[in-house]
């Protein structure tokens, strides 16, 4: 049961991170590639916005993953693993997680 709280503590730490704009499991590089890959999808209408059930399904597993380790460093290692297809994907869905939370908290800007 602690570990469930604890994993719970970590995304929501993360996201609040995000919230102001920190990224630490990011690289600057890996960003920088996954907007202008989904900025050019977005422009040749390639890709819808919002992720598939099937997107979503693997996001979780991924991010399930992350949480097994308590450092930072160890849960970027487990990024680095990933394909870049992986690791945009988990990017995607981190940002919609961090975009509901900044809507949550302003509604203002719906």
């Amino acid at each position: 049961m602690q570990t469930l709280a604890r994993k719970e503590k970590s995304i929501k730490t993360l996201i609040e991170m995000g919230r102001h704009g920190h990224y630490p499991l990011f690289d600057s590089k890996w960003m920088y590639e996954c907007f202008d890959e989904w900025n050019r999808a977005y422009e040749n209408k390639q890709r819808k916005k919002s992720l598939t059930g099937t997107e979503k399904s693997k996001a979780r597993k991924i991010l399930q993953r992350i949480l097994q380790h308590r450092n930072i460093d160890r849960q970027k290692t487990v990024l680095l693993s990933l394909g870049k297809d992986e690791r945009h994907l988990f990017m995607r869905a981190f940002f919609h997680m961090v975009e509901g939370k900044i809507l949550d908290q302003k509604p203002q800007i719906h």
